[in-house]
């Protein structure tokens, strides 16, 4: 028997200037039943270790799509 799984897929940068310092990835199954999937890459950690404050609120941004993104699949409270 064929199971189909539906997922939505959230992808953000943190840059410095035109520079990308951290690819942000989260999968979000349709189905409500499980947390998000995320991963975050760092590709360049000079940069990063330079700008951690600048970088780490646009991880939390990111992260705060992802909590929204997974409220609003399973009918939660969506917290602006």
């Amino acid at each position: 028997m064929l199971k189909v799984n539906k997922n939505i897929n959230l992808t953000g940068y943190s840059t410095i200037g035109k520079v990308q310092v951290v690819y942000l990835n989260a999968s979000i199954s349709t189905d409500g039943t499980s947390n998000a999937n995320k991963s975050t890459t760092i590709l360049n950690q000079d940069l990063y270790n330079k700008n951690k404050t600048e970088i780490r609120k646009d991880m939390s941004e990111f992260n705060d799509e992802v909590y929204k993104t997974e409220d609003e699949i399973i009918g939660g409270a969506v917290s602006e």
